[in-house]
C-alpha cells in the first residue's frame, strides 16, 4: 500500500524501535512529527524464537545470546543514527518463554535499555497506528497482524475507536510445530491445524454481526502477508480476495517446500509459514465475512515510532522482577 510518509515535518524527531519478534529482531530508525513518518534505517536478522518456544517451550542459552547480541548491536546502530529514544519491545515468544526471566537478565547485561513486554492489546493497537501511516482506508476494517506465535485481531471503525481486540494462540510458527510433520502436510495434519484455528476463533468470539459494526475489508500486517503476495504473484496494494486466499491455502497445502521455492513462490525454509499464514487467514476471513485483505508493510514498530512521537509511552518496562 502507498504510504503517507512524505510531508515530515522539518521539526520530526528521531526514534528507533526493536521488536524482539518470533520470526526476527528487528530495528526501524524513523523521524517522525506525530503524524507523519520517513523510514531512515530499517534492518532484521532472522532468529526464529518463536520456533525455539513451540517446540521446546523455553529458550536455549545461544538463542537467548543470539537475541541479546542483536538488540545491543541495533541499539547502537540507532545511536548511531542519533535516535534520541530508543525502545525494545518483546512480543509473543518473550512473552509466553518459560524462561523469560533469563532472556530478560541477560538483556539487561547486554544493554542499559530494559525491554518493554507487550501485552497483547498493546501490540495490536500498536500494530493499528502503523496501518493509519497508510493511505486513507474506507470505512471499518479488521487489522490483522499473523506473527509467529499469535495472531493479533482489532476491529477499528472509520474514526477509529475499537470494538474488538483479541489474540489467537495460533501463529505461522507455532502451527506447523504442533501439527505437521509431513512435507507437504497430510489432509489430516491440515484438517486438525484449521480445526486448531477455528477453535480459537470461537473461543474469541470473532465472528461477523456480533459488534456494533462489521469490518468492510481486513488488513493484514508484517511479513506473513508480504510472504502471501509472493506466493501469490500479488503486487503491493493488490487485493487478496476470500477465494483467492482459499486457492492459495489449497495449492500450498499440496506442493512440497522443494516445489515453492523452485516455482520462486517461497523460499523453502519459509514454505510451512506461508502454508500457515494462509490457513489462518483464512479462517479469519470466513468468520468475519471479509471479501477481501490488503496488506499493509507498515506494524507495530511504526506505531510504537508514532506514540513516541506523540510525547506516550508504548509499555512498562519488564525487568523479570
Amino acid at each position: 500500500m502507498a504510504t503517507r510518509s512524505v510531508g515530515v515535518s522539518p521539526d520530526a524527531s528521531r526514534y528507533g524501535v526493536i521488536d524482539v519478534g518470533s520470526n526476527t529482531v528487528h530495528l526501524l530508525v524513523a523521524d517522525c512529527d506525530g503524524t507523519h513518518l520517513r523510514s531512515v534505517h530499517d534492518e532484521s536478522r532472522r532468529l526464529q524464537l518463536g520456533k525455539e518456544v513451540a517446540l521446546h517451550g523455553c529458550l536455549a542459552t545461544d538463542k537467548i545470546e543470539a537475541a541479546a547480541g542483536a538488540v545491543a548491536e541495533f541499539v547502537s546502530v540507532a545511536e548511531q543514527h542519533n535516535a534520541q529514544a530508543i525502545r525494545v519491545l518483546g512480543t509473543q515468544a518473550v512473552r509466553s518463554a518459560q524462561n523469560r526471566n533469563e532472556l530478560l537478565d541477560c538483556f539487561n547485561a547486554f544493554v542499559e535499555q530494559p525491554i518493554q513486554v507487550l501485552d497483547p492489546r498493546t501490540e495490536a493497537h500498536l500494530g493499528y497506528l502503523g496501518t493509519t501511516l497508510d493511505r486513507a482506508l474506507p470505512g471499518p476494517y479488521l487489522t490483522i497482524d499473523i506473527g509467529g506465535g499469535s495472531t493479533q485481531l482489532l476491529l477499528v471503525d472509520a474514526a477509529g475507536t475499537s470494538h474488538f481486540v483479541h489474540t489467537l494462540p495460533v501463529g505461522s510458527v507455532g502451527l506447523p510445530v504442533r501439527f505437521w510433520q509431513n512435507d507437504p502436510p497430510s489432509p489430516w495434519e491440515h484438517a486438525r491445524a484449521v480445526e486448531s484455528v477455528r477453535g480459537a476463533i470461537n473461543a474469541s468470539n470473532g465472528h461477523s454481526g456480533r459488534y456494533a459494526v462489521a469490518p468492510e475489508l481486513g488488513v493484514l500486517i508484517g511479513g506473513v502477508g508480504r510472504r502471501l503476495l509472493k506466493a501469490g504473484r500479488l503486487k503491493s496494494g493488490d487485493r487478496m480476495v476470500h477465494s483467492w486466499v482459499e486457492r492459495l491455502t489449497r495449492t500450498t497445502m499440496s506442493v512440497t517446500s522443494e516445489a515453492m521455492e523452485v516455482l520462486g513462490a517461497a523460499a523453502a525454509a519459509e514454505a510451512d509459514m506461508v502454508r500457515a499464514g494462509a490457513a489462518i487467514l483464512h479462517q479469519v476471513m470466513t468468520a468475519f465475512s471479509l471479501d477481501h485483505c490488503v496488506v499493509s508493510d507498515k506494524g507495530i514498530r511504526e506505531g510504537a515510532v508514532l506514540t513516541l512521537a506523540r510525547g506516550q509511552e508504548v509499555g512498562n518496562p519488564d525487568t523479570g522482577n
